[in-house]
């Protein structure tokens, strides 16, 4: 979400520094994406729902969308529109290096759907191609990966940085993402990830060195950070 609004011609300039957590790749494609694909799911939305949208309750609205989905799916019908006044090409087409980039992804990505560990499902891919991309443009982001596990079957899954990110231990209380730590065992991965948040919002600089194709240095977030060039 956060690359679509730094695509769009409206939004751009509201940006300057971006903390990018799971750049997916391919995120956008294109006969998903395109403007006559949202078309035919708009003309079939309205059929299916039988009243104008303007008006119809919120309730049914969201019923008739998750009838549009296929069985098992969970992402909702409608798609980011590329191609139109606002994104004219997708985000990872776009030139977006004039913004200071924090960007990163998890060490077992696909544990969250089920998938073994050791699996990033093209999030990692995707981060490396945005940073990559910065740096030939001149302005090299700053590139991590999430190592810190969880018991199985979760490991270093999709998300399990946001109870790091925030340090809110109450709310994560009962996820099973944690449930073989302790909040004392943590906290020097939660120090170590919010400082170096921190630091690049405040100046641009998390504290290790940006991602270069000759050099492409990723700062490990575990038990004991460190950096390292993979």
């Amino acid at each position: 979400m956060t690359l679509l609004l730094m695509a769009n011609q409206q939004s751009r300039p509201l940006f300057r520094r971006a903390l990018l957590q799971g750049c997916v790749q391919p995120a956008f494609p294109a006969d998903i994406c395109s403007v006559d694909r949202a078309i035919e799911t708009r003309q079939r939305f309205e059929k299916l729902l039988g009243e104008d949208v303007r008006t119809a309750p919120w309730q049914r609205i969201v019923e008739v969308g998750a009838s549009m989905r296929p069985p098992g799916v969970v992402m909702p019908p409608f798609e980011v529109v590329i191609g139109g006044p606002d994104i004219p090409v997708s985000p990872l087409d776009a030139d977006l290096s004039d913004f200071d980039v924090l960007t990163g992804w998890t060490a077992d990505e696909a544990c969250m759907w089920g998938k073994p560990p050791v699996n990033t499902l093209g999030f990692e891919e995707g981060t490396r191609s945005l940073a990559g991309r910065h740096a030939v443009a001149g302005h090299p982001a700053f590139v991590y990966r999430f190592d810190w596990q969880g018991p199985p079957p979760w490991f270093a899954t999709h998300c399990i940085e946001l109870p790091f990110l925030f340090g809110n231990n109450a709310v994560w209380a009962d996820s099973p993402i944690l449930a073989d730590s302790t909040e004392a065992e943590r906290l020097p991965t939660v120090e170590a990830f919010q400082g170096a948040i921190s630091g690049f919002v405040r100046a641009g600089d998390p504290g290790w060195q940006p991602y270069l194709p000759e050099h492409p240095v990723i700062h490990h977030f575990d038990r004991a950070p460190t950096s390292s060039t993979t």
